[in-house]
């Protein structure tokens, strides 16, 4: 692991550690994506705070501006105000990434992708989730992508695990398994 996903790490656990229930925590999510976006979709924004030509107090001084003027919770905006006094601005993207890891292992939750050969109606993709839920044993937050490929069936990835419940899967499987009988 870098020195920067190091420290980006440590951040976000020290913001996570002064929240102190679930909304707070999806909350101060939603506020770091923004303020990322923020950061990484303005160039005069970016140009201030990386800029040496910039003293250090007009950088807090348009920072403050855009924190106050985007209301954004005491928590994010310290956070904020001390990443540009500590020249550490420039994390705020991936202390964004490791927080959402950090608080989904905080709160036994896992982002899944599943592939499936059609749209599901949201009773299948009820019920699918939560087969996925019991096998992964976190709550779950699915994207689904269409894969005409697959055939039929579904495959899904929670974390590092692959679970290949598809047409495709089975069919690929069957010619493997004819494949060793034929050499064996």
């Amino acid at each position: 692991m870098s020195k920067e996903n190091v420290v980006a790490v440590r951040y976000a656990q020290a913001l996570l550690s002064s929240l102190s229930n679930e909304t707070q925590y999806d909350f101060a999510y939603t506020e770091l994506k923004d303020l990322t976006s923020t950061f990484e979709n303005s160039e005069d924004f970016v140009r201030v705070v990386e800029s040496p030509l910039f003293k250090k107090k007009y950088k807090m001084d348009v920072l403050k501006a855009i924190l106050a003027k985007a209301q954004y919770s005491k928590e994010i905006s310290n956070l904020a105000l001390l990443l540009l006094r500590e020249e550490r601005f420039s994390l705020i993207a991936l202390i964004t990434k490791s927080y959402k890891i950090v608080l989904n292992e905080k709160l036994s939750r896992a982002l899944a992708k599943v592939e499936v050969a059609q749209e599901l109606s949201s009773s299948d993709k009820t019920e699918l989730e939560g087969k996925l839920k019991t096998l992964s044993g976190k709550t779950l937050e699915v994207t689904y992508v269409i894969n005409s490929e697959l055939l039929g069936g579904f495959v899904a990835q929670i974390d590092h695990d692959i679970w290949d419940y598809s047409i495709k899967g089975q069919l690929e499987d069957m010619g493997n398994k004819i494949l060793n009988m034929r050499i064996g």
